[in-house]
């Protein structure tokens, strides 16, 4: 339980349906957010008459979520902490902790759809789109186990954000006009470089390059830049510049023309597959959570490592980001762009 709407919204269905509830917030980060998110889940929980409790996993979200998130930056490329910490800590170690509460599942507001294919509900899970594509977030959750899945439930992934505030404001929740959580939770207004400087103090400048590797400019940080960005660059030029490379020894930054940002095939690691053995599967392919979907192909190579070829052009294939397979609205798998 956040302390949105969602999860709370989620949690009122599933005693419709005739479910026992223990409602559990993970205290992650010390910001004020945090603290008045928990406390809007205690006062849903005891609105909906359910045992509720507050779960610290600061130390391991620091350790699994917010170090790779700095490490990445530091090395030239774009995290998305949200996909590791539904994989590490909100499903991992709640599933933990459910173990230890005696529940059988774990239940969550995510905007995604499990399926028990057959046998029901703890048989092989399958993965999909929610019905609202705005707001689907099977992209973020890509890293789970089918051992995960099997225990998992989604009762929102068929419903509409409008259907869910009105639910909330039907039975009277206070958490009904609640807006949604837009930022990464523990960057205080998406001021990610401020976090950044908190942690490891003054950034280290360096220059900005053209393709010829001629000097076009100075920078305050590679950790500002992420591949494809336009925003911040150096002009100079009739054609606008994009940023095409991040040199983390060096510090360099290289711009130039949108056109030579142009991919077909690209490779992934950590691949994760959610349908059986892995093999080569057509499908169509999200390379970052706003991307939309194109044609394409995954082909694992062995080692956790898979080429992607695409059917057209994309132009923003960004190291540090997840490239995600689907068949139909079925995820088949994903993995980190090299």
């Amino acid at each position: 339980m956040s302390g949105g709407v969602d999860s709370s919204v989620a949690g009122h269905i599933l005693l419709a349906q005739g479910y026992e509830l223990v409602g559990v917030t993970l205290n992650l980060h010390s910001t004020a957010t945090a603290k008045n998110a928990a406390e809007d889940a205690a006062r849903v929980a005891r609105q909906l008459g359910i045992e509720h409790h507050v779960l610290d996993e600061s130390q391991a979200f620091d350790a699994l979520v917010q170090q790779p998130f700095v490490r990445e930056y530091h090395a030239g490329r774009t995290p998305s902490p949200c996909i590791l910490c539904n994989r590490h800590i909100k499903f991992e170690r709640l599933l933990r902790f459910a173990d230890m509460l005696d529940c059988e599942f774990l239940a969550t507001g995510h905007y995604a759809v499990t399926k028990h294919e057959a046998g029901g509900l703890g048989s092989p899970p399958a993965l999909y789109r929610a019905s609202d594509h705005t707001k689907d977030q099977s992209y973020f959750l890509f890293m789970l186990t089918p051992d995960m899945l099997a225990r998992t439930l989604m009762p929102l992934g068929a419903m509409s954000k409008s259907e869910i505030r009105a639910i909330a404001k039907e039975i009277g929740l206070h958490v009904a006009e609640k807006p949604d959580s837009l930022d990464i939770c523990f960057v205080p207004e998406n001021n990610y470089i401020g976090f950044l400087r908190e942690r490891v103090g003054e950034l280290r400048g360096g220059e900005f390059v053209d393709t010829d590797g001629r000097v076009v400019g100075q920078h305050e940080g590679i950790e500002h830049f992420t591949v494809g960005q336009r925003r911040g660059l150096p002009g100079g030029g009739v054609v606008p510049r994009y940023v095409l490379g991040i040199d983390p020894e060096t510090a360099r930054v290289t711009v130039g023309p949108r056109d030579m940002l142009a991919c077909t095939e690209f490779f992934i690691n950590g691949l994760n597959w959610l349908d059986g053995e892995p093999r080569p599967v057509r499908g169509t392919l999200k390379v970052r959570n706003t991307s939309s979907p194109t044609g394409g192909t995954v082909t694992p190579l062995g080692d956790g490592r898979a080429r992607v070829s695409l059917e057209r052009v994309q132009h923003s294939i960004t190291p540090g980001q997840a490239a995600v397979l689907y068949r139909g609205e079925r995820l088949i798998g994903g993995g980190w762009i090299e």
